[in-house]
């Protein structure tokens, strides 16, 4: 062979050898970006895992908030390039300001709450793997995997229930039915009762923690919404009037009102008695959590109520009025004929009674 062929030969081979080197530089980018997505579906699947086990009794079945405040909200979310919602993606300052904040609170509690330390460096349960992988389902807004995991573990175990609900179907057409919601309205609420009221007289408000964020400072991070720019603003809702005895959000303050502000985890009102016939109190949730109100004729001490199941038993006592449930910062008022005699006004959400959300009071 001459020197010339060979030197063609060379050539060629050089030749390809960059085009495969190129092709697989071009491949190795998407194959990093696969990689990348993948790992961080796992580690959102098990994050959704340790919510189920761990977090749905506080926070709502699928982070919709419940004793402690929603979790499946827009505040939360990091957005990287491309996202589905073809909007920004969030800054790397942003990124690191909403994990922190996730982290340190899972991991160190929240004072004034039911949010203890979860942390095993701080006395609680959970690795900082694991707390990070909590972390990545809410960052990465991964609810379906709650819904879909959640469904798998009720159904085992609720196994007799939903099969009485849902005969002649195979067990993975039943989980796929609970997930989907496609289950008797009756047999749903039953199942969702009992699990968010699962041992709720356990909870109780923590006094100190190891963490630095106060309802003042989680400001930034909770107010915030990267989807802000691509969601149209909600049309005005009528206001409407609540009816008698049943206190709805939002309306103008009644005159003559009586102030009965909700914090965690107290009930302050602008005055401790009133005179017969109607009243009427200006519900203000100042909290960070939800929050309700109750008006109570009862000649009983104040925190001497019946308790079953973590809340006051509304069945062994007269209740004359109550507000729906109050999302942190809403208002309602809350308007009854009252007559002569002594009330206890509470929260009756889970284990708040018990953490002091209670207050006498008197109409002459």
């Amino acid at each position: 062979m001459n020197t010339s062929k060979q030197v063609n030969i060379m050539i060629g081979v050089l030749g390809l050898s960059v085009l495969m080197f190129g092709a697989y530089m071009l491949n190795e980018s998407n194959r990093q970006v696969e990689a990348r997505t993948e790992i961080t579906e796992r580690v959102a699947e098990r994050g959704a895992r340790l919510f189920v086990n761990n977090c749905r009794t506080c926070h709502g079945l699928e982070g919709e908030g419940h004793v402690g405040p929603p979790l499946n909200v827009n505040a939360f979310l990091i957005l990287g390039e491309e996202n589905k919602h073809g909007v920004e993606p969030t800054s790397q300052g942003d990124a690191d300001l909403v994990r922190n904040f996730l982290f340190n609170t899972m991991a160190c509690g929240r004072t004034g709450t039911f949010m203890s330390a979860w942390a095993q460096r701080f006395g609680g349960p959970l690795s900082d793997t694991q707390i990070n992988q909590l972390v990545t389902l809410m960052t990465e807004g991964r609810w379906d995997l709650v819904k879909e995991i959640g469904a798998e573990h009720d159904y085992h175990q609720f196994k007799n229930t939903y099969d009485g609900a849902l005969p002649g179907l195979s067990e993975h057409n039943r989980i796929e039915r609970i997930a989907a919601g496609k289950v008797p309205a009756d047999v749903k609420e039953t199942v969702s009762k009992q699990i968010l009221e699962q041992n709720p007289g356990a909870l109780t408000a923590v006094t100190r923690n190891c963490g630095q964020y106060t309802s003042e400072t989680a400001a930034d991070v909770r107010n915030r919404d990267p989807l802000a720019a691509s969601t149209p603003p909600p049309a005005a809702a009528a206001t409407q009037t609540p009816a008698a005895g049943r206190g709805g959000d939002g309306g103008a303050p009644a005159a003559g009102a009586i102030a009965a502000d909700l914090t965690e985890f107290r009930i302050a009102l602008g005055a401790q008695e009133a005179l017969s016939g109607n009243v009427t109190f200006r519900v203000q949730n100042r909290g960070q959590i939800a929050h309700n109100l109750l008006i109570i004729k009862s000649d009983l001490a104040v925190p001497a109520l019946p308790v079953s199941g973590g809340r006051v038993n509304e069945g062994q006592v007269q209740v004359v009025a109550k507000t729906a449930d109050l999302a942190g910062g809403r208002s309602a008022n809350l308007s009854a004929s009252l007559q002569a005699g002594k009330y206890v006004l509470i929260c009756n959400l889970p284990a708040h009674y018990q953490s002091g959300m209670r207050v006498g009071f008197e109409v002459q």
